[in-house]
């Protein structure tokens, strides 16, 4: 249903001349995994999902193991029982996974392009005065295909976690794309299945950008550590040179942009992205990024996908209830005000660094039209347009001297926010006369003059109800769509023959990976290359700070406790308190939960990456 463009042209070309003989093998693979399903929804042991994850090794392979160390052992004289040899897989294996559970899982719900297609017939139908929708999706397919399955990753999520942590971390795009196509098809599965995804992605993104930022700060102790020597400015520029080709980039984090742009297009990923609060961890990867654009040519390409990610993001039309009013998508599925804020002070403090396309996409998001964030800019809407003007205030804040003089205690005075969008246009506007590029200047000066024109007599810029849980949103979602349909319907939705039906090329053309690729392809380049300050020269306008406009906040904040092996310890709390009974291990189990609920609460600032 609805591909895209690129996965037709796929599709047909798969079927005719040298593609007939992989169209057979797709038609295989296909019936394969129908009986994968079979065998799933049956619930006979062992789970498909185990034994694809690798739970379940041949029985003749483990008698030989376990021959092998027990020969091993009583070689070296110990008696005592071998361990219970760990199922191992290697790279062949993993990808076979990903594809395998990619095959078994039903079809992606809701339909790609589902939510945005719903809005717009919604909104059209308000605007000429009737009705809206009563229900905005489709009844979701193989129901109890979905519960069997989501019940088994729930069993193996450790290895799950693993699985996804791999694949995100790739240098390969087929596995990256194998991947997301099996997170999409996964989220679909159950309502708590983007939540448990998410954080998988981000932890390697975190894990990417922290590396980066490392090395970045042992080649400038190195360099420091030179110069305290006495050794000159050529020595330093080699040592720089030798050192950066090897040294971990902040546009390594391409990687997990690449898989967030199509997942952020889909209601449930964007819900469980915007709930972990990655719009203020974009935004100060964004403002890196810019700083960083002088030294590595990478950093233009990589700014304009993170650009691309946020403005989804801010899409009110991708969303879990499309046929709501548009005031209340914008309220539930767009970022909050702190993250949005956060947003445009990095976008305003970086739009002298941008080039021109990305200066241009920046100009887009913020004063519109934007065909990716629904067709409209954040000054078209009032959440935007208080996420513009705290964005100005908090640049000012950091950047302006005069700053204090409108400053009682820690609360700016009335007279405060005036200054500050005169002040980020004034800013702006010279950023303009100093560029060469006319594009540039242009949306330089077409967002100065946004920010002139921003309405001041309105309520104060106050937080907004977050949107409800992603899991409860997704839950009510499905509660509808089952509800809505037809006895004869649900039946003929729970034929697993039907999934015969599809052509079979689609399981190599599926829309989600040709928007992988389309997004992959972007400013790729083969390999790194660097354009290098000469050793001394400073930028026509020095960067702004990171710590300067965000506060004491760094781009990485400290790793956490992963999500999804929070039920392994709660099982492994309540095991060992077995000896005290079983209300001992309730107790400890539930004491552990309340901790880890307290170290994901707290203060909002340390939300950015959970």
């Amino acid at each position: 249903a609805y591909p895209t463009s690129t996965s037709a042209a796929a599709a047909a070309a798969a079927r005719s001349g040298a593609g007939r003989c992989h169209d057979l093998l797709l038609q295989a693979r296909q019936q394969l995994a129908v009986c994968l399903c079979c065998w799933q929804r049956c619930g006979w042991w062992p789970d498909c999902v185990g034994a694809l994850l690798g739970h379940y090794p041949s029985a003749s392979e483990a008698l030989q193991q376990i021959q092998a160390e027990e020969a091993d052992a009583r070689a070296k004289g110990d008696r005592s029982a071998p361990p219970r040899p760990a199922p191992c897989q290697g790279p062949r294996q993993l990808l076979a996974a990903l594809f395998a559970l990619g095959d078994v899982c039903p079809p992606e719900w809701p339909a790609p392009g589902a939510s945005q297609q719903i809005a717009a017939t919604a909104d059209a139908a308000a605007a000429a005065g009737g009705p809206r929708p009563a229900v905005a999706f489709d009844r979701p397919t193989h129901m109890q295909l979905r519960s069997k399955i989501a019940g088994s990753c729930e069993c193996h999520m450790a290895a799950l976690a693993d699985l996804v942590s791999w694949g995100a971390a790739a240098e390969s795009k087929l596995v990256r794309a194998a991947l997301v196509r099996l997170c999409v098809k996964a989220g679909s599965l159950g309502g708590g299945m983007s939540p448990f995804l998410v954080p998988l992605l981000l932890e390697v993104l975190r894990e990417q950008l922290d590396a980066a930022i490392k090395a970045q700060q042992q080649i400038k102790a190195q360099l420091a550590k030179m110069a305290a020597a006495g050794q000159g400015a050529a020595a330093q520029q080699r040592a720089l040179q030798a050192a950066l080709p090897n040294a971990p980039q902040l546009s390594d984090g391409r990687k997990v942009i690449e898989l967030l742009i199509p997942l952020a297009s889909k209601p449930g990923f964007k819900a469980a992205l915007l709930e972990h609060k990655v719009v203020g961890m974009l935004a100060k990867y964004l403002h890196k990024l810019a700083n960083r654009s002088k030294e590595d040519s990478q950093c233009h390409p990589v700014t304009g996908l993170v650009l691309q990610l946020l403005a989804a993001l801010c899409n009110p039309d991708v969303s879990m209830s499309p046929n709501a009013p548009r005031a209340q998508r914008e309220q539930e599925d767009t970022p909050l005000l702190r993250d949005a804020r956060d947003m445009v002070a990095a976008i305003l403090a970086s739009a002298h660094l941008l080039d021109a396309d990305n200066m241009a996409a920046a100009a887009s998001l913020l004063v519109g039209p934007c065909a990716a964030a629904g067709g409209q800019g954040l000054a078209q809407y009032s959440r935007g347009q208080a996420a513009l003007r705290q964005g100005a205030l908090r640049w000012f804040q950091s950047q302006s001297p005069d700053a204090a003089n409108y400053m009682i205690g820690n609360q700016f005075t009335a007279e405060a926010l005036p200054a500050a969008l005169s002040w980020a246009a004034g800013r702006l506007a010279d950023a303009a006369e100093q560029s060469t590029d006319p594009s540039h200047k242009s949306a330089c000066n077409e967002v100065a003059a946004a920010l002139r024109q921003l309405p001041l007599d309105t309520p104060p810029d106050t937080e907004l109800e977050p949107a409800g849980k992603t899991i409860m949103r997704f839950a009510k979602a499905v509660q509808e769509s089952v509800g809505a349909a037809s006895a004869a319907s649900a039946a003929a939705c729970e034929n697993l023959a039907s999934m015969l039906e599809q052509p079979a090329v689609l399981l190599a053309c599926d829309a989600v990976v040709a928007d992988f690729l389309a997004v992959s392809s972007v400013g790729a380049q083969p390999q790194r290359q660097k354009r290098l300050r000469a050793y001394g020269d400073k930028l026509a306008s020095d960067p702004t700070p990171l710590s300067g406009l965000f506060g004491g906040e760094g781009l990485v904040p400290p790793k956490r406790l992963r999500t999804q092996s929070r039920p392994v310890q709660w099982l492994q709390s309540y095991v060992a308190q077995q000896g005290q009974g079983g209300a001992g291990g309730a107790a400890a189990g539930r004491q552990l939960q309340q901790q880890e609920n307290m170290a994901a609460g707290g203060d909002e600032g340390e939300h950015v990456l959970e």
